[in-house]
């Protein structure tokens, strides 16, 4: 399940590094565009967030369930 959340939060890194290059590309917009493209940005940059948030989660829950089955039976004493 470790591999899963790294290559979740790779996927989120991956997403905001393109979003913010593609900032940097001139695009001519104006109007109704300009503004579906600022949300879209928005959108991408907390999808990113997101992604690399479950991540961490999900290698989070991987580390105590592999914590857990080191226990001895009937927990620590």
């Amino acid at each position: 399940m470790r591999w899963f959340g790294r290559f979740i939060s790779w996927l989120g890194v991956a997403l905001g590094v393109t979003v913010a290059v593609g900032m940097f590309v001139p695009m001519p917009f104006t109007g109704i565009a300009w503004i579906v493209a600022v949300g879209t940005v928005k959108l991408a940059f907390l999808s990113a967030i997101g992604l690399i948030a479950g991540g961490a989660v999900i290698q989070r829950i991987a580390v105590r369930a592999a914590e857990r089955a080191q226990l001895p039976p009937g927990g620590p004493r």
